[in-house]
This record gives structure tokens, C-alpha cells and sequence, in this order.
């Protein structure tokens, strides 16, 4: 059993050898996962992004200056969410609220630039 604490790294673990070993049978490994990933819901953030500002000029930016109407708030794999997404083209893009950046510089942490890199990886 994997304790609720280490549920993302070990889930990050598994999409990044699923990408560069795909020969490879995982399905003991993530079993593993099995009574962490019950309790964790990536889902619960989305309420940050919601109630700021911010996000919410950036999306009537995208609607009314440059119309484009992206899917939002689209969960990958219950590991992490990508705020604004079209599908057909595989493109996305997440924005970090400076309040969720590190503190030093304002720049998003590498857990943050986490999903961009895993996305790459699945050709997005």
C-alpha cells in the first residue's frame, strides 16, 4: 500500500516509464497505487482557479479577443489538471497563479512544469 503522501510521485514514475519503456508490464506496480489514488482528487484545485480573477480574465481573453474556445479544467491520468485544452490540435496551456508559484522568484516550481514535460512526452 502506498502511503497518500508519495501517490504523485509515483504516479509521475509510472507515466514516465510507460514513455520510455512501453515493452514493459506495469500492472504490479501500479497496483500498488490502488488505495491512494481512492483518497487523492487532482479535481480539488480546481476551485483555486476558479475563484481567481485572473484565470478567469485570461479565459475572457481567449474567448473574446482572440476566439478561441478552449475545453477547461481537464483532469490527465487524476495527476494533475490542464487548465485550457483543444483536443484536436493537442495543445494546452496552463496557467500558474502567482499565488501557487514559489515564493523567491514567482516562477512555477518544477512539480508545476511537470505535466507540460509528461504532455511532451505523449506528443502534445
Amino acid at each position: 500500500m502506498l502511503p497518500l503522501i508519495y501517490y504523485r510521485p509515483f504516479k509521475c514514475s509510472k507515466l514516465w516509464l510507460r514513455q520510455h519503456f512501453p515493452e514493459w508490464n506495469l500492472e504490479d506496480y501500479v497496483d500498488k497505487f490502488y488505495n491512494a489514488e481512492t483518497y487523492f482528487n487532482v479535481t480539488k484545485y480546481d476551485d483555486l482557479f476558479e475563484s481567481d480573477i485572473k484565470c478567469m480574465q485570461f479565459k475572457a481573453f481567449l474567448t473574446g479577443h482572440c476566439f478561441v474556445y478552449p475545453s477547461i479544467f481537464c483532469t490527465v491520468e487524476n495527476l494533475f489538471n490542464l487548465q485550457y485544452v483543444w483536443f484536436d490540435h493537442k495543445i494546452a496551456i496552463n496557467y500558474h497563479l502567482t499565488k501557487l508559484t514559489k515564493s523567491s522568484d514567482g516562477m512555477p516550481s518544477e512539480m508545476q512544469k511537470l505535466s507540460a514535460k509528461i504532455m511532451k512526452g505523449e506528443g502534445w
